[in-house]
């Protein structure tokens, strides 16, 4: 199995990423797919988990450490939180001194292997470009930029197309 991957992504805050990543995860599971979301927003750390009404216990940082001793990919469930609709979720960092821990190198192979467990792989990457963010796109077979209808939005949008072209 080989998972699509959806990154959603905007250059400005407060528009709705987590929403739609919320709602698209919860429609996908309801569906019948087998979904992870993964909370990639360094800057708004815990929101996707607020909004999902879930706790998780364990980050990709920890999933990482549990592939060092697997090479079984379903030990990605231990460290999910499971939400009653089905999604998986997983933040990738569980407190701000895991942030380090987050690279491309080490984001790559979390995504192959959950690639091989998934239907459906959620990014919520916030809303600034970096190395980690660049990783998931990528990684993934679509880009979801979000954005509102005002002029402020469009103009940034506009600035944020040009950079991922």
């Amino acid at each position: 199995m080989s998972a699509k991957t959806i990154t959603i992504f905007s250059n400005k805050g407060g528009v709705g990423k987590t929403f739609v990543a919320v709602n698209l995860g919860a429609a996908l599971s309801i569906a019948g797919y087998k979904t992870l979301v993964i909370d990639l927003d360094f800057q708004a750390t815990q929101d996707l988990a607020r909004m999902l009404n879930v706790s998780p216990m364990k980050s990709v940082v920890d999933a990482l450490s549990l592939f060092e001793n697997s090479d079984d990919p379903n030990v990605i469930h231990e460290c999910t939180a499971r939400h009653s609709c089905g999604l998986e979720f997983i933040p990738a960092v569980k407190s701000l001194k895991q942030i380090g821990y987050i690279t491309p190198e080490t984001l790559k192979p979390f995504l192959k292997k959950a690639s091989e467990i998934y239907d459906f792989i959620l990014i919520d990457a916030g809303k600034s470009f970096s190395e980690t963010v660049v990783t998931s796109f990528d990684h993934c077979n679509l880009i979801l930029l979000v954005e509102t209808p005002d002029i402020l939005a469009v103009y940034q949008i506009k600035w944020c197309v040009e950079v991922l072209q």
